[in-house]
């Protein structure tokens, strides 16, 4: 493989002639030298899926550069999957052109990021050299809404529900089985918000447990607009992994690029029937997660209180007072307790003391009994023998044991 950057980009194929100035700066660039660049119509497809070659394309790049003029739906959701996969996005717009200008406008999810203005193969040529995005692959889109890895916060998983803005009947009864799901859920409703911005979505997307996106109809107005709004979060949930859901209402003839993911429907019957098979095994997953996620928070307790469990210091008389509390009976320790003379005789280490200071608390328990522990700092016991065995005669006795 070539050590130069990866280039791919998304354009739309019609109308040609805003195909041309795209594949006119490809074809210079290429010839530049200093990336390796390709457009969507270089992709192999041959006995693949269409989605499946492109979707190999992007994670191969390391820069994605995306036409959004008219805002493509097949662009925008290779846009959303390259985005996800924290890939360098460049973005080419042409505001020559009213009617793009107007919708890219009203889109308002992609006017918080930067894009290259051109209206001919030159001007992005240009530009490509000037910026040079391939130089900063690090600066992507993904990082800076959502900041560096250590700093993100966890967020409580959700099943991700976006709505058309017009409330049919299969919106309601979607949006209805959503909200009764036991997955707690996040609703974007166009009617409350018209536009989240688009770190909202990004946010929501990577916390998700699953995402699903209702597509509306052709005979309704601004449904490009909100298909195009749809389109880039469903690449956004695709790149990241996460189980989706795309349904459309009929009639509706979807992009190549998702036209074998997406699900269609007539009836709001048939809709809710097609959204319940696909949420039932996502329900079983998620419950099956949060039965292991208790499992392990059980596990995890168990563990702090093993660990906080005290086994004793290995000098007995630096506890003396908590000996008691973990002192594992011996036979030495019965034996001297059924006895009337006891002499623990063993080497350091061997729980002499911890003994004494356990039967010292056992008689204690018998109030006829008075414990007294003599504990010398240190001593010879032949010596002790001697000085007692000559000087006990003579000794005052109030005084021998007390100096001793």
């Amino acid at each position: 493989m070539s050590d130069k950057v990866q280039c791919f980009v998304a354009y739309a194929s019609e109308p040609a002639s805003r195909a041309e100035p795209i594949e006119l700066a490809i074809e210079a660039i290429s010839t530049g030298g200093v990336v390796d660049i390709a457009g969507w119509k270089s992709v192999s497809v041959g006995g693949r899926v269409i989605i499946s070659a492109i979707c190999s394309q992007i994670r191969n790049c390391q820069l994605f550069i995306a036409d959004v003029t008219g805002l493509n739906p097949n662009v925008l959701f290779e846009l959303g999957y390259a985005i996800a996969l924290n890939k360098r996005i460049w973005l080419l717009f042409d505001p020559n052109i009213e009617r793009a200008k107007q919708d890219f406008s009203s889109f308002q999810l992609l006017t918080t990021v930067g894009y290259s203005s051109f209206s001919n193969s030159h001007e992005i040529v240009r530009e490509f050299y000037k910026e040079e995005p391939y130089k900063s692959l690090d600066k992507t889109i993904f990082h800076d809404l959502l900041g560096p890895l250590e700093s993100r916060k966890a967020r409580r998983p959700t099943l991700l529900h976006l709505k058309p803005n017009v409330d049919t009947d299969a919106a309601i009864r979607i949006a209805r089985r959503v909200a009764s799901c036991p997955i707690p859920s996040v609703i974007d409703d166009p009617k409350e918000v018209q536009t989240q911005p688009f770190s909202w979505y990004v946010q929501h997307v990577n916390s998700a447990f699953a995402v699903s996106c209702q597509f509306l109809s052709t005979d309704y107005k601004s449904w490009e607009l909100q298909n195009a709004k749809q389109a880039l979060v469903a690449g956004l949930a695709h790149g990241l992994g996460k189980p989706l859901l795309m349904l459309a209402l009929d009639p509706y003839v979807p992009p190549i690029d998702y036209r074998d993911m997406l699900r269609h429907h007539g009836t709001a019957a048939a809709a809710e029937a097609i959204y319940s098979d696909w949420l039932l095994p996502i329900i079983e997953d998620y419950e099956n997660r949060k039965i292991e996620a208790q499992q392990y928070e059980s596990e995890e307790r168990a563990r702090g209180e093993l660990r906080s469990i005290a086994i004793g210091d290995p000098i007995a008389e630096f506890e003396s007072d908590e000996v008691p509390d973990y002192f594992v009976p011996t036979n030495a320790y019965n034996e001297a307790l059924r006895s009337k003379h006891s002499i623990f005789v063993g080497r350091k280490g061997t729980g002499k003391t911890a003994s004494l200071y356990k039967l010292s608390e056992e008689l204690r328990a018998d109030p006829r009994n008075h414990i007294c522990i003599v504990k010398p700092v240190d001593y010879e016991l032949e010596g002790i023998m001697a000085m007692l065995s000559q000087q006990l005669a003579v000794a005052d006795k109030g005084y021998l044991i007390e100096s001793f």
